[in-house]
């Protein structure tokens, strides 16, 4: 049921690329499969930074933003 929510509440695109992520339809997996599809697109996403709380503007740009 919450892979459904999850699904429903993607985009068109989104759902597209999960869909040929999972090789068809992702609504068609059983619960694992659906599970070991998204595993796989988290082990395969880059993150520049992972934050608890969203981060103070002023920091964020510090961080994002290099003069030259």
């Amino acid at each position: 049921m919450l892979l459904q929510h999850l699904y429903i509440g993607l985009d068109k695109e989104t759902t597209r690329y999960l869909d040929n992520a999972s090789g068809g339809a992702f609504l068609h997996l059983l619960a694992h499969g659906g599970w070991e599809v998204l595993n796989k697109i988290l082990e395969n996403t880059p993150y520049i930074f992972v934050y608890d709380e969203f981060p103070q503007r002023e920091k964020f740009l510090e961080k994002t933003i290099h003069p030259c």
